[in-house]
């Protein structure tokens, strides 16, 4: 093996974390009770953030594929 993009091997190969910014803009007579709710059904609706939080099985397919060495 040529080389190798790990550094340290008690540095986890990983996200730590993660965050989401979400804007909305509403007029200023909207009541506050009413632009929390509008929050929360925006949470409630945002597929990435529903996925990151419930997490999903994550399936790997790896294969190692053999050529010649005059094609690298």
């Amino acid at each position: 093996m040529r080389g190798t993009m790990k550094v340290d091997k008690n540095v986890p190969v990983c996200f730590q974390a993660m965050g989401l910014e979400v804007e909305i803009t509403i007029n200023n007579s909207v009541k506050e009770e009413i632009a929390n709710k509008l929050i929360s059904a925006t949470e409630q609706s945002c597929i990435v953030l529903q996925t990151l939080i419930k997490g999903i099985p994550v399936l790997v397919d790896a294969k190692i594929l053999y050529c010649d060495n005059t094609s690298i």
